[in-house]
């Protein structure tokens, strides 16, 4: 509450003086109105919000009536009390519930009144006049003239582009509108926020979508702007009026003035001298102030009546600043700051204080970057490092020297014609120094120098001979610092937690906290200083994912709390405090962070379908990727923008995986991997690609266990069998094969590349082996040879799993060994239909396989609970083949094998599962020769014509050609074979009379061509074809040439029967 009993008048010039020595920040906070009036009459000036007294005391205690009233109501009073009642009958509007007495019993004379909440409109001429008993008759008793201000303006500058919040304070709670408007909007307002909810119908374009209340709520009264993403255009003196639910209109709550400017950046080497330039818009300049944030208060330089005031300037800027002109001509008020350092880097403010205004304002925004210049650097290391003073030479070099001003004649390294010179090197360098390239190529010439200590702290020079000017010339120079490592602590964190890295100052003095990553250089992690975050160099990673544990950084508190943190947030963090007595940055805590991800074990039956889990930490996930590490290059599963990418996919998870959910909601990246085998068993990891990195994120680590199937192997004696395995991955040092009935003999061990037959069973010595002893792509299959009837049993292969540290068993295969059945052999000629007899010894069939080993695993027919399986039958045998009879009557599973090919021809064999053993038994082995029906040709022609025997072979694989005829055996008419004629067994009268029509025998085509035929050449030739699939002789064609001389000609004809 204002006190209104002082009468002290305030001269012009004394009023100027106290507002100059308050400085920018004051702004007309005590602006008192000046008035000339009458001796009676008193001025009390007062700020919108307050509670005024409005003092007033009559000359005695007889008071009847009292009576406060302002000329420009209208005829309505402020205050009307009589007979110590309130009369409210002529009381104007606006002082309803807002007006009393000091004291309503009026004691001593007192009838001052109280107004509460004053706003400007209350600015005016009060009247105080009672009535007393005894006269019965006015008196004007005061006469107070109240002058209410607003606020004085609150100056914010800002940078386009940032968000600026306009602070606002209401008195109490009990708002029902708010409103921020700008004068040269016109009837425009910024924000109008009324019983709840934004009105926009009346809201300047330039600010929708632009503006918040700090506060919706409006808690406590807060009712502060919030200006999005500014821009110059935004400039201006903003005005915030609140409505109270007992007033009837708005009132002017705060002002605040905002400045919106590029800041201009000003370069400048250590050691310079810089202008800081700026301009007042007149010369009418009364105070000049130049300031910088973080100063903690103090001032650059505070100029005033022409004189400079040191009392504020901080310490480091005695002596080394100055106006451009004291006189400030033209309004320069240009800062001179001389002899710079990189401490003086920070952005400088110029405020003037403006006579005609009668306030401050911001002439310039200067953000001076100061550098060490060219060829002179500072580096900081912790003593055990190594470290790489860096220097290259523009010419080819070759002598070398760097030295250290300190060390006298001795130096650090001198290198000369390719190689070190020891003899005048300091001691402490010995095997110590190195050049990073000992060839200088590109003119490198930067030095290692390891294992530091802090003894290295000193100024490096790098100097080289100059063969031009006979002299040495120092090309670059570095400060080296070397301090002992502060706390040193390892955190590990598992993928998606919150993590804190602690770190606490020696002192509560911290202007600012830098928390950076030597792999992210010049980026950092974290920048705090001037109470706000400097994002301008913040590593994208990092962004809305850190803050300080403590913002106000109490008890020397800078501890950095990360967010959600991933793989990639490995490294190690270094936190540093900016001293305010150093007025320099200090290493204070060193912490390396280790991220583990999400490591989980599954096991799947063979057949099943699983789903491999993984949660990424963000929803906005545009790519995920599934890989097997040893599938690479290739992958399990990628999925990107919406769709998944086969090109580079593993052809074993073709059409058998997908996301549980291709919304991949909740960051859900999990897979699903369908009838999973046993190759499927390995470590799967989970990769989420992270926008703001660029970069891919390892999630989860899944180790898939698929048991082995149970397989059973029927062979026959003598045979040799392998028993196949295959282990989920390649790392595999040891494999083990068992017997349960041989135990504790093994079948075989083989580890460290050896076998070892230490407890081998005697009957397996010299008789197994791997199938790969390199166990590529995990073949541990074992080959067992010339099998015996006591090899029949349960046969186990073991890995022994580097993951589990432990033997895991990952085929069980049961081998049967029976006696070879009789073989028979079926000739069949090319396109007939064979039956293949099969007949087992029993009704109690379950099933009948038809195999033929050149087939791998397809086979020819399987039939088994009632019905034909085509799954793996191979192609060439669909529709095809049959059983003689499908229900197996009395053990009869004789296969009908239709319109045979040559390509038929090889050896079958009939199994049959056993309903008893619940096994498959070889019952029937039956080797079937397929022949072609040979042509029956008859070729009449004259003599002295060329004839061509036609003879075409099934298909293209063949390997000689042979045409006889049987008059002449054991010579022949033509052999040709691997490419060329043989004619060492050939008979005589075909000696250069004989060819074929196409030597490279395309489409099998083996036609003969005889020339200049005689009535010799008369008999039956035959055409044989050698063929791969049976590595034999085929007749394939037959023809009978009669040659015939025709009476009185030369020519003949030639006829086909």
């Amino acid at each position: 509450m204002t006190d209104l009993n002082n009468k002290h008048r305030v001269g012009p010039e004394e009023l100027q003086d106290l507002e100059m020595a308050a400085g920018p920040q004051w702004l007309c906070a005590n602006l008192l109105f000046v008035m000339f009036v009458s001796a009676d009459e008193k001025i009390i000036p007062a700020e919108s919000g307050q509670d005024v007294t409005l003092t007033c005391r009559a000359t005695n205690k007889n008071i009847y009536t009292l009576e406060w009233s302002r000329a420009d109501l209208g005829g309505k009073n402020v205050l009307f009390y009589w007979k110590h009642h309130f009369d409210p009958a002529n009381q104007h509007p606006s002082f309803k519930n807002r007006v009393d007495l000091k004291d309503r019993q009026m004691k001593d004379g007192d009838v001052s009144l109280i107004l509460k909440d004053v706003t400007i409109d209350d600015t005016g001429r009060y009247e105080c006049r009672v009535v007393m008993e005894q006269t019965r008759s006015w008196g004007f008793i005061s006469i107070i003239n109240l002058r209410v201000v607003v606020p004085p303006d609150k100056i914010i500058p800002a940078e386009p582009g940032q968000d600026v919040t306009l602070t606002s304070q209401a008195p109490n709670n009990n708002i029902t509108a708010v409103k921020w408007s700008r004068a040269d909007l016109g009837d425009k307002n910024v924000l109008l926020y009324r019983d709840g909810k934004f009105e926009t119908d009346n809201q300047h374009p330039s600010f929708k979508n632009r503006v918040d209340l700090q506060d919706r709520q409006m808690k406590a009264g807060d009712v502060s702007l919030i200006l999005k993403n500014v821009t110059t255009a935004d400039t201006g003196t903003y005005e915030c009026r609140v409505a109270q639910k007992s007033e009837e209109r708005m009132k002017l709550r705060s002002r605040r003035s905002l400045i919106v400017a590029e800041p201009k950046t000003l370069p400048a080497e250590s050691g310079q001298n810089v202008t800081l330039t700026s301009r007042a818009p007149n010369k009418n300049i009364y105070t000049l102030e130049w300031s910088r944030a973080d100063l903690g208060g103090k001032n650059v330089l505070f100029y005033q009546k022409h004189h400079f005031d040191p009392a504020n300037q901080h310490p480091s800027f005695k002596n080394r600043v100055d106006l451009k002109d004291r006189q400030m001509k033209d309004g320069d008020v240009s800062l001179i700051l001389k002899d710079v350092t990189i401490n003086d880097t920070g952005r400088y403010e110029c405020h003037v204080f403006m006579t005609e205004t009668r306030s401050w304002e911001v002439t310039s925004f200067i953000n001076l970057r100061v550098v060490d210049p060219p060829g002179q650097k500072n580096i900081t290391a912790l003593s055990g490092q190594d470290v790489t003073l860096t220097c290259r030479a523009q010419k080819k070099i070759t002598v070398l020297k760097w030295s250290r001003a300190d060390l006298g004649s001795e130096y650090v390294l001198q290198y000369h014609d390719n190689q070190s010179v020891p003899d005048d090197q300091h001691p402490s360098f010995k095997n110590r120094v190195d050049l990073q390239d000992r060839e200088m190529k590109d003119g490198d010439v930067s030095l290692i120098l390891k294992d530091v200590t802090t003894n290295d702290t000193g100024t490096y020079e790098c100097g080289v001979f100059m063969e031009e000017t006979r002299s040495w010339e120092v090309i670059s120079i570095i400060y080296l610092t070397v301090v002992d490592p502060p706390e040193h602590k390892t955190i590990t964190a598992e993928s998606g937690q919150d993590v804190t890295l602690t770190c606490r100052a020696p002192n509560n003095n911290i202007r600012a906290v830098y928390w950076t990553r030597a792999d992210l250089l010049p980026e950092h992690v974290l920048l705090y200083q001037d109470g706000q975050f400097d994002r301008e160099d913040q590593h994208p990673s990092f962004k809305n994912r850190v803050d300080l544990q403590d913002r106000q950084m109490k008890d020397g508190d800078v501890s950095l709390i990360l967010k959600d943190v991933m793989m990639n947030d490995a490294g190690t963090y270094q936190c540093l405090g900016f001293m305010a007595e150093t007025h320099s940055l200090k290493l204070i805590s060193l912490i390396y962070l280790s991220i583990s991800p999400e490591q989980k074990f599954l096991k799947a039956e063979s057949g099943q379908d699983v789903t491999l889990t993984c949660r990424a930490p963000k929803n906005n996930i545009r790519r995920v990727l599934w890989t097997r590490a040893d599938l690479l290059p290739e992958h399990v599963l990628l999925y990107e923008d919406g769709h998944f990418d086969p090109d580079n996919q593993h052809p074993s998870f073709k059409n058998r995986v997908d996301l549980h959910d291709r919304q991949m909601k909740d960051g859900d990246v999990s897979l699903i991997l369908k009838d999973v085998t046993i190759n499927d068993a390995e470590t799967y990891k989970c990769l989420v690609f992270m926008e703001k990195t660029r970069s891919w994120e390892l999630i989860s680590l899944i180790y898939l266990r698929v048991p082995p199937d149970e397989k059973t192997i029927t062979a026959e004696y003598g045979q040799d069998v392998t028993l196949t395995c295959r282990a989920p991955n390649n790392n595999i040092r040891r494999v083990l094969w068992t017997r349960a009935d041989l135990l504790p003999e093994y079948v075989l061990l083989y580890q460290d590349g050896r076998f070892d037959p230490d407890k081998q069973h005697p009957s397996f010595n010299n008789r197994v082996d791997l199938q790969n002893r390199k166990m590529k792509n995990g073949d541990v299959s074992l080959i067992l040879k010339n099998v015996m009837i006591n090899d029949t049993g349960i046969h186990k292969c073991h890995v022994f799993m580097a993951e589990t540290d432990s033997w895991e068993i990952t085929s069980i295969i049961y081998l049967n060994v029976v006696d070879p059945p009789d073989e028979k052999t079926i000739t069949v000629e090319s396109g007939q239909d064979v039956t293949l007899p099969c007949q087992a010894p029993k009704n109690n069939i379950r099933g009948v396989y038809w195999t033929r080993a050149d087939l791998g695993d397809e086979y020819v027919l399987l039939y088994k609970d009632g019905r034909s399986d085509p799954d793996k039958q191979h192609p060439s045998f669909k529709n095809r083949v049959d059983l003689q009879d499908i229900k197996m009557k009395h053990g009869n599973m004789s296969l009908i094998l239709k319109d045979v090919t040559i390509n038929d021809a090889e050896t079958y064999m009939c199994h049959g599962f056993m309903a008893e053993t619940l096994s498959w038994v070889l019952i029937s082995t039956i080797y079937l020769s397929v022949v072609h029906p040979p042509d029956k040709k008859t070729i009449i022609t004259e003599s002295g014509q060329d004839v061509t025997l036609t003879c075409r072979a099934p298909n293209n694989n063949i390997r000689g050609v042979y045409w006889t005829r049987a008059d002449l055996v054991p010579e022949y008419v033509l052999l040709y074979q691997d490419g060329r004629f043989d004619p060492d067994d050939q008979h005589p009268s075909f000696k250069n009379r004989v060819d074929l029509q196409d030597r490279q025998m395309k489409d099998g085509d083996v036609s003969l061509i005889l020339k200049n035929v005689t009535i010799n050449d008369t008999g039956t030739y035959e055409c044989h074809v050698f063929m791969a699939e049976t590595d034999s002789w085929e007749i394939i064609s037959i023809i009978y040439l009669v040659v015939v001389v025709p009476p009185g000609q030369t020519g003949g004809h030639t006829d086909e029967l």
